[in-house]
């Protein structure tokens, strides 16, 4: 397929309410009703498969495709992306293809395959710890791979890299593949051609290490109407990248986490706002007729330890949550900050939870490295209430599920599950 092409494909629509097409999805606006009830025996499992090889890297979903990604080989430097058919859960390809990067990582903190894959349903991009970087189509046509370390060999982490990438739309309809690669010796940023691989600019970031992913800040919210806008955060805060020239639109510089990434409301009755982990939660809202942004509110008692914040939509209004390795899952009203409750989930965590449904049946789906997701509701006040413990079966539940249609997503080292209500 030509670059013309590629470019004409690329031009697809906005995501439906079936499809989660990366790291953290449509952010606050999962539909999804999955059932409270599963285990790994079978109750309310669509299918399970097999995977060749582990992974902290979560699903994406669209076109009736689940991609993912995984590595195997004695040095973890064989890197495979997968389809599978979202219908059956029959494996429709892996591709795998040779590290060119460092593939050394801290385990069992850490993998090769770790960021989660974008997709537009015509074409995955996958981004690996090694710096590698490849683009396929739904089919598994490789179109591009490049090893990012070959041109900047200092990118690197010793304990591994795990920002996933983003695909972006500018304002004039260019796409963009944002790609985050912030360490402690040499940091940069890449907007690369989606169709080609190349770079279209490149930014030099502060040199720390950094393991969060760029959010999605899509055109049409308060803080934008045209085109959409990469929010970066790190040590230097939170940025919004122009992602048609690598500018910065707005930043937000008061320092922020370097683990776990921003979270996205829009669409609410309290009005568009970005989350920030900065001394607890920060949430920003923006400011009319300007490219700046103001500090709405700041909560120090929300503090999430790996898993980034997530909006939900409840019956008693919209609640932000953020859930500590530990296992304390806090919530409070997005409206004002105040924090309404508190739940403790065994087991440690890792991973985002996902929200799905709405009102009265809203979700959080928790899923900890013992093998468990811990489904949590909210009463009529919002606070938190655990409705069940599933047992999955395997350890190394590290990656952030995902949600589409009325199906949640899950993955261990060794299996996908698809869950959801038995016909």
């Amino acid at each position: 397929m030509t670059p013309l092409l590629i470019l004409a494909a690329l031009a697809a629509g906005p995501a439906d309410d079936a499809e989660w097409r990366g790291f953290l999805g449509p952010g606050a606006r999962p539909t999804a009703a999955v059932p409270t009830t599963f285990d790994g025996a079978g109750t309310n499992v669509a299918w399970a498969a097999d995977l060749p090889g582990g992974g902290f890297s979560g699903p994406a979903v669209a076109a009736g495709r689940v991609f993912l990604t995984a590595d195997s080989g004695y040095d973890s430097d064989v890197l495979h992306v997968l389809a599978f058919d979202d219908a059956t859960g029959a494996k429709l390809w892996d591709r795998r293809f040779r590290a060119t990067g460092r593939t050394a990582t801290y385990e069992p903190d850490m993998r090769v395959a770790t960021a989660t894959p974008a997709t537009d349903g015509e074409f995955v991009f996958a981004q690996f710890s090694s710096n590698d970087v490849v683009c396929l189509t739904a089919e598994g046509d490789v179109v591009w791979y490049r090893g990012l370390t070959a041109d900047y060999p200092n990118v690197s982490n010793s304990l591994g890299m795990s920002s996933s990438p983003l695909l972006t739309a500018a304002a004039d309809g260019s796409r963009t593949l944002i790609v985050m690669a912030e360490n402690d010796a040499e940091s940069k940023l890449f907007g690369l051609d989606p169709a080609t691989g190349a770079s279209r600019w490149v930014l030099d970031r502060p040199n720390k290490a950094n393991w969060s992913s760029p959010v999605l800040l899509p055109a049409g919210s308060e803080f934008r109407n045209e085109g959409d806008l990469a929010l970066c955060q790190g040590s230097y805060g939170l940025q919004a990248i122009d992602p048609a020239t690598g500018e910065i639109a707005w930043e937000w510089g008061d320092g922020a986490s370097t683990v776990v990434s921003p979270a996205v409301a829009l669409d609410m009755e309290e009005g568009d706002r970005v989350l920030v982990v900065s001394d607890g939660i920060a949430a920003l809202k923006p400011v009319v007729g300007s490219d700046a942004v103001k500090l709405d509110w700041q909560n120090g008692r929300l503090r999430p330890t790996y898993a980034s914040p997530v909006v939900v939509r409840s019956a008693a209004g919209t609640l932000v949550a953020t859930l500590t390795q530990g296992g304390i899952l806090s919530v409070a009203d997005l409206a004002v900050g105040e924090e309404i409750g508190k739940a403790r989930l065994d087991g440690k965590y890792w991973a985002t939870p996902v929200a799905v449904g709405s009102g009265e049946n809203v979700r959080l789906l928790c899923p900890n490295s013992e093998g468990a997701v811990v489904v949590v509701g909210f009463d009529e006040e919002g606070a938190p209430k655990v409705l069940a413990t599933n047992e999955l079966g395997e350890q190394g539940m590290w990656a952030s599920p995902a949600a589409a249609g009325n199906a949640a997503y899950f993955r261990s080292d060794a299996t996908l599950w698809k869950i959801a209500d038995a016909p």
